[in-house]
This record gives structure tokens, sequence and C-alpha cells, in this order.
């Protein structure tokens, strides 16, 4: 078996589609919502997918990933978080293993991150940053009432407001409230000084998919015509992923936020698929993002980090690398 490099429009959506829904590793950023709402808003990362062939011409496995091309290096990486690995079909995972165990993991100079927990046989989501590799969850293999308990009294208390106050949670609904969006993410990155911003263009992305895709959600919080805040839910079929969130600081007692996270976390509750809510990482140092994760149940997952790539992409790496710096050579003389 050799493994191949696919671009969407060559992609067998219907089978890569089918492989997600029967994967029981299949995480969030294997969705072709998340995938597609990236590839809109960065048009200058170009999305791939690796691809296993299995028997009678149908894929066995699948790795997607964005790439890009600068000064000379090609980047692979999985911009916005790190996720796990290979999307396969559960019945077909001894073939994938001897596949993997045929071409070796090898050492590859790009920027490709690959997250994974108790490999090979638990391969999930994680979240980031240079010194700390983990994930806060909280448990949805319970009821509500069960997860509430889990939850701190202040948090239950600002969701009791929220609900007296006639807060309404609802799909983000035409261009003026995505406007409003903008704004409270601009107020957000200016509050923090945030050096390395979403785009807007991810906005519209996210937007436009989450009207065709319902493993991508795009909910608001309102209160009499004006927005509280938004969350954006990226889904699989076991775990979901809060992927980002603002609020405006001006309306923050009536507790939007907490409005929009326990309407998502009971309806996640109530579906026996669902696992677990990913609320993601924490930066060290951030003390409130940590007591927040915390006060609605949140506990730490731990993951390792493999810096690594199969053999074969190493290989086409390494030539596309040469090409380039190559032309470059060319053009500066």
């Amino acid at each position: 078996m050799s493994l191949k490099t696919l671009s969407l429009e060559s992609l067998d959506r219907v089978r890569y589609e089918a492989v997600f829904r029967a994967c029981r590793n299949a995480t969030p950023f294997h969705s072709m919502a998340w995938l597609q709402a990236v590839a809109r808003a960065r048009p200058e990362l170009a999305l791939r997918f690796g691809v296993v062939p299995g028997a009678h011409g149908t894929a066995l496995a699948y790795l997607p990933f964005f790439s890009t091309q600068r000064e000379g290096r090609l980047r692979m990486s999985t911009p916005y978080g790190g996720y796990s690995g290979f999307l396969y079909a559960d019945d077909d995972r001894p073939q994938l293993m001897d596949y993997l165990a045929w071409h070796r993991f090898v050492r590859v100079r790009t920027e490709l991150q690959l997250f994974h927990h108790d490999l090979p046989e638990r391969v999930l989501l994680g979240h980031y940053d240079a010194n700390h590799y983990s994930t806060w969850v909280v448990n949805t293999r319970c009821t509500f009432e069960d997860s509430l308990s889990r939850v701190f009294t202040k948090t239950h208390n600002a969701l009791k407001k929220a609900h007296k106050e006639g807060v309404q949670v609802a799909a983000l609904q035409g261009p003026e409230q995505l406007a409003a969006c903008k704004r409270l993410y601009a107020s957000l990155v200016h509050k923090h000084q945030i050096a390395s911003p979403y785009p807007a263009t991810l906005f519209d992305a996210m937007a436009e998919v989450s009207h065709t895709d319902p493993n991508l959600r795009f909910l608001v919080a309102s209160h009499q015509g004006k927005l509280l805040a938004y969350s954006v839910f990226v889904y699989s079929p076991h775990h979901v992923f809060y992927w980002m969130n603002a609020s405006d600081p001006e309306r923050s007692a009536l507790n939007g936020t907490t409005a929009i996270l326990f309407s998502v976390l009971q309806a996640c509750c109530e579906d026996a698929r669902v696992e677990h809510l990913n609320l993601g990482g924490v930066p060290p140092g951030n003390e409130g993002l940590l007591r927040f994760k915390k006060s609605v149940g949140g506990y730490e997952v731990k993951y390792g980090r493999l810096r690594s790539w199969p053999a074969i992409l190493e290989t086409q790496a390494r030539a596309r690398i040469t090409q380039a710096l190559a032309t470059r050579s060319l053009r500066a003389r």
C-alpha cells in the first residue's frame, strides 16, 4: 500500500463522510465542516488529504491537513488546533495498524503537529501551546442533572439568572448578527492584545458552513433583541469541541456565554453518542480561564506530541522543498 495525497476536489466525499461517521476516534477537526470553514477563510492554505488505499480501490483511512509554501519551505499544519491523526472505520483498524507498522513514522522538518493520547489504541484531539499539551473536557456520559452537580455554585447561579432574565439561545441569523459577532471579537482582541487574531473571513466562512452542515454550530445569546455573546462548536459523532467565544462586557451580568454553553452541554448529555464536550486548553498562567473550565465541571486530559510523518510524505516534502529552493536560486541570478 502507498499513501496518496488528494485535494478536496479529488476526494470521494461520500466515502470520507462514511468513514468519519464510522470512526470512533473521529474528532471535530476531522469534520468536513471545520476543514471547509478554515479552507474558505484561509485560501493561502491548501486543504489536502493523505489517503491510505484499501482493497478494491476504496479508501482505508484519511489524514486531512493544510499545507502552504513560504520562502521555499513546505509547511504542513492544522491551524487553530492540533488534532489526532488517521481517520478510519473501526473494522479497518487492523489493516491500518499494519500499514503504519510498515511505513515507519520518521522525523520530518515541517511544522506538522499530531497530538495523541494513549497511542495507538485511543486517539483524541487537543489544544496546545509551546509548553503545555492538554485539554479540558466535560464528561457528557451522564444526565444533565448529574453534570450540573459538578458545576460551581456561582456558575449554577449564573445559569439560573440567565434563564430568569429570559436570555435566548439560537443559531446565528443574518448579516447584522454576524457583524455584531465580529465587533465582539474585535473588542476581545483589543482587550487581550491577541497577537494573531482570527481573520474576519473566518467568521464569514463559519456562518456560511453552519447554515448547511450541522457539524459546525454558530450560536448566539440575545436579550430583548440585543446580542450578548456568541460561541462556535464543532462536532464529530462522539465529541464536541468548544472552538471560540466572545461576549459583550457591558451585558456580562446577563450571562449569555453561560446560557449558550449549558444549552449545548444539555444537548450533549441527552445524545447517547456524545462522550465529552471539549473545552480546549489553558495557556500557562491564565488562571481566569483555568477557573472557568473548572467551574463548569471540566477536568484536564494530558496529550503527547508526535513530531512525525509517514516516510512517503517526507520524501514528497523534501522534493517540493528542493524544487522551491532551486527555483528561488534561478530567480536570484
